[in-house]
């Protein structure tokens, strides 16, 4: 605690905590009991989660930021903590389909807030500009399932073929950029919640869909380390009243590959 800068420790009355075991994120996360302080590297994307979580704070349920600090390369962001249980939590999964539904519920919350003035447009320009960068960088962490002889022989290939293979782009609608389960909040009586906004903006709702439901499969079937549940993730598609895209879906889900 001695370490954090001035401003973020005076805000910290409790000092005990505990860490956040289930993120995947290069970010170290300090649960509070009613706050959240993530320590994590200074680039575009940390800017960019506190600035769309001011924006969004009147619009959505989003933490609240209660300071937000830059100290050399690393960014220390504090906030509220939200009180919902996760879309992972077991809660849920033992009801699949209320499940499904709340999730389809939080999707269309979520793509249907006002654009206006949002500070973020996340192109598919832009997303391959940053694959680029990452795998120029070497900071990727290669999936088996995708590379090696049943996939693409490197990531500089499979960087090559979503150059080539771009999906027309719509109008885009507010995108969360990360919609798994463990960043959404649900709970039956309330709205539902959203945390870890760093790739949220301006974008393609089918980004959105097709790591909702990679990540509804993966909780389902016990993929995580945990029990399985019974279950189709493919409801979500009726739950949205929309036809399945399966390319499209799997164009977003190969170019996660490279962040």
């Amino acid at each position: 605690m001695d370490t954090l800068p001035p401003s973020i420790r005076s805000l910290l009355s409790e000092t005990d905590y505990t860490l956040d075991q289930i993120g995947r994120s290069h970010s170290q996360i300090l649960l509070f009991p009613d706050r959240v302080l993530k320590i994590q590297p200074l680039g575009t994307i940390q800017r960019n989660e506190a600035a769309m979580l001011s924006w969004l704070e009147d619009k959505l349920n989003v933490p609240r930021v209660l300071a937000c600090e830059e100290m050399g390369e690393v960014q220390y962001l504090l906030l509220s903590r939200l009180i919902e249980p996760m879309a992972c939590d077991q809660v849920w999964l033992e009801r699949p389909h209320a499940l499904i539904e709340a999730l389809a519920g939080a999707l269309n919350t979520f793509w249907g807030a006002d654009t206006a003035s949002c500070p973020s447009v996340i192109t598919l320009e832009e997303k391959l500009a940053q694959a680029r960068q990452n795998v120029e960088a070497g900071d990727i962490d290669p999936d088996p399932a995708t590379f090696g002889p049943r996939g693409f022989p490197s990531p500089e290939a499979l960087l090559r073929w979503l150059e080539d293979n771009r999906p027309d782009q719509g109008a885009g609608v507010l995108t969360h950029g990360d919609f798994c389960l463990p960043n959404i909040f649900l709970s039956p009586t309330g709205r539902p919640g959203y945390i870890d906004l760093g790739l949220a903006g301006i974008g393609d709702p089918w980004r959105d869909i097709a790591l909702c439901r990679r990540s509804l499969a993966g909780n389902l079937s016990g993929g995580y380390g945990g029990p399985a549940y019974p279950g189709d993730p493919d409801e979500l598609f009726s739950a949205l009243g929309l036809a399945r895209d399966g390319e499209r879906m799997e164009y977003y889900l190969l170019l996660d590959e490279l962040f």
